[in-house]
């Protein structure tokens, strides 16, 4: 299971996502450009996080990221400056965090 590129993109009332399990990918632009954005958590299935998917999100401040995903994109969180990874110590999330300089809080998800 995917959600589609831009398929939020600029929703400027969205304050939050949970996300079902099987979801997989979340492709280009699919959440940027949401001025409200907060918080999300991801699901254990997520796998991928594409370009821009989270991009210029000003008030996005956290993000839960399972141990299993493979692959996040250089710019998939360009422009939210306040935002903070929750993953594993020594997951691909925590390493992608310490990477491009964004602060990371380690809990069991």
């Amino acid at each position: 299971e995917r959600i589609g590129p831009k398929a939020f993109s600029q929703f400027s009332k969205l304050e939050s996502a949970r996300f079902y399990e099987n979801l997989a990918f979340i492709d280009e632009e699919a959440f940027a450009n949401c001025p409200r954005l907060s918080g999300i958590t991801l699901p254990k299935s997520i796998r991928e996080i594409k370009s821009r998917a989270f991009a210029d999100c000003p008030k996005l401040m956290s993000i839960k990221i399972p141990e299993g995903i493979r692959f996040i994109s250089d710019d998939a969180f360009a422009g939210s400056e306040k935002l903070t990874i929750y993953c594993e110590k020594h997951s691909y999330a925590d390493k992608y965090a310490e990477k491009h300089g964004i602060p990371v809080k380690h809990m069991p998800l």
